[in-house]
C-alpha cells in the first residue's frame, strides 16, 4: 500500500505539471479529485491494517466512492476550469476559447466574473468576450422564461450573468459555418452544441 501511495503521489505531481502546461479540462479535474479520494482510501487501509480492522475496508471504499461523487456535485467543476485556465492565461499560456465553449452553463457565471475583472489583459478579455457572446447567442434577447417543468437553475443563472454584461460583449462576425477569427485563431461558435446543458 505504501508503494502504491508513492506511485499515486508521483502521478498527482505529474497531473499538476500537465495542467500547468496545458490547462485544466473536465477529465483532468475529475482525475485530480479521484486521486485525492484514492489517497484517502489508501491511508485508511494502512490505519485499518494497524488497528487490525481489515473487514472495515469495504465500508471505507464505499465512503471514498460517495465522497468522490459528493465532491463532484458540491464543487462546480466547470467554474473551477474557467478560473484556473484564466489564471494560467495570465501567466502567458494560451486560453482555449474553443474548449470553454464546450463547458456547460455552470461555467458561464465564472466566465462573466473573469471577463469583468479590472486586472484582466486585453487579449484574454477579447477571447472570453467572444466565447460569452457565442453563449449569449443561444438566447433570444437574453431572456429565460420557460415553463416550470423545463426550468433549469444552471441555465437561469447563466442567462442572468450574461444579462449583466450584455452591452459589453463583442458582435460576432460568423461565416455560414459558424466560424470566425479571433487573434488569428479559428473559433467555432456552437451555442446550441454539446456545451449547453
Amino acid at each position: 500500500v505504501s508503494l502504491v501511495i508513492v506511485m499515486l503521489v508521483s502521478a498527482f505531481q505529474r497531473m499538476i505539471l500537465y495542467e500547468t502546461a496545458y490547462g485544466f479540462s473536465t477529465l483532468r479535474t475529475y482525475t485530480h479529485i479521484f486521486m485525492i479520494w484514492l489517497g484517502i482510501l489508501l491511508f485508511a487501509t494502512i490505519v485499518l491494517e494497524i488497528i487490525q480492522r481489515q473487514r472495515a475496508f469495504a465500508l471505507m471504499a464505499v465512503i471514498a466512492m460517495v465522497g468522490f461523487g459528493l465532491t463532484l456535485n458540491v464543487l462546480n467543476v466547470d467554474a473551477l476550469i474557467v478560473r484556473q485556465n484564466v489564471r494560467l492565461a495570465q501567466t502567458g499560456h494560451p486560453l482555449d476559447m474553443n474548449y470553454l465553449q464546450t463547458l456547460t452553463n455552470d461555467a458561464v457565471p465564472q466566465m462573466v466574473e473573469e471577463y469583468t475583472r479590472a486586472d484582466l489583459s486585453t487579449a484574454i478579455k477579447e477571447r472570453l468576450g467572444v466565447a460569452l457572446a457565442c453563449k449569449a447567442s443561444a438566447y433570444e434577447d437574453l431572456t429565460y422564461s420557460p415553463l416550470w417543468v423545463s426550468y433549469h437553475l444552471s441555465e437561469a443563472r447563466a442567462v442572468q450573468s450574461l444579462q449583466s454584461v450584455q452591452g459589453q460583449l463583442p458582435e460576432l462576425d460568423l461565416d455560414e459555418y459558424g466560424m470566425t477569427q479571433v487573434q488569428g485563431e479559428d473559433f467555432y461558435c456552437s451555442p446550441q452544441g454539446f456545451g449547453m446543458d
